[in-house]
């Protein structure tokens, strides 16, 4: 139905088949949308298990597409200030073969990750175990260069299954939200975006020694996804579940376009079972593909019967 007003365009009510709303739309006299039709799609996720932060195929926290893990670009052991390059052995197998801490360590020593992207995590092999004297609970702080001064990754969405590298000697990933202020800098002459782990308790009585690791980079093509349908902005996500949370912590997950490398974060309000996160904004275009992490979970009773419903606003 059309009806004419004042200034001698027409409105046409426009409805997309599945469309999670309806818009009102200005055309001009032959029908040429003046504006955008404001029309939202809804890209449903299914997640057929209950959350936990280490599902996915890999045991890295994707639940819906995968990141590929990528070889390190830059490596740098911090022995005082002063740095030993170790690309290298980092990138090989070579069994223990670096020091992720000084043999002999002192506070504010560490180890440094560097990519030519933004990453959301690492992916490392421990071949000898760290052991903390005393009664320490924590060895390191994880940080972020921000081109002025080292920052503390946000601890409500991180996630360190190596316990500072001291839980064993296996595969494990550290995962985190890339900081809004993370920017690419120079160290040791290496420009990169670096993520440090920071000695905090000079109390280790034996250096924990890595065989390989890998980060899961945020550049194009890093993965796989759900391919969108066509160009927009997922301006929102519901989430759903039959089962609903504890009371401990807000569910978050990283949503990640694997296609551009772009990312940002869905938050699930705590034993809310139906929820929306209106402060989503992530473009895509056509044939983009999209792939979920989650970051944090509640840590008792988690969500089952999970989806999570993209807002695609065309």
């Amino acid at each position: 139905m059309s009806t004419n007003i004042p200034n001698g365009i027409e409105t046409s009510t426009v409805t997309a088949t599945g469309a999670v709303t309806c818009a009102t739309v200005a055309t001009g006299a032959r029908g040429v949308p003046a504006a955008s039709l404001g029309i939202s799609i809804p890209i449903t996720l299914a997640i057929p298990t209950t959350l936990a932060v280490r599902g996915g195929s890999a045991s890295d926290g994707v639940l819906v597409g995968s990141l590929t893990p990528a070889a390190v670009d830059y490596a740098l052991l911090d022995d005082g200030g002063a740095y030993t390059d170790e690309a290298t052995d980092i990138n090989d197998a070579g069994a223990s073969d670096v020091g992720l801490f000084p043999a002999t360590e002192i506070i504010d020593d560490g180890f440094l990750f560097g990519c030519d992207n933004k990453f959301c995590g690492v992916k490392v092999t421990v071949g000898t175990a760290g052991v903390v004297g005393g009664t320490a609970a924590a060895t390191l702080t994880w940080e972020y260069y921000n081109g002025t001064v080292w920052g503390t990754i946000e601890a409500s969405s991180f996630l360190d299954d190596s316990a500072s590298f001291t839980t064993g000697t296996s595969t494990y990933f550290i995962t985190f939200v890339p900081p809004a202020d993370w920017a690419a800098s120079t160290i040791d002459s290496q420009e990169a975006y670096w993520l440090r782990a920071n000695v905090d308790v000079a109390d280790i009585t034996t250096t924990p020694l890595a065989t390989q690791a890998w980060l899961l980079e945020l550049g194009a093509a890093c993965g796989t996804g759900v391919r969108m349908p066509m160009a927009g902005t997922i301006n929102a996500a519901q989430c759903h579940a039959t089962v609903a949370s504890g009371s401990t912590a807000d569910t978050v997950f990283l949503l990640v376009n694997v296609t551009q490398g772009t990312f940002d974060t869905v938050t699930w309000t705590k034993e809310v079972i139906a929820d929306r996160d209106a402060t989503v904004s992530l473009a895509v275009a056509a044939g983009d593909e999209v792939a979920l992490m989650l970051l944090q979970e509640d840590g008792s009773t988690e969500f089952a019967g999970s989806s999570v419903i993209l807002e695609l606003y065309l």
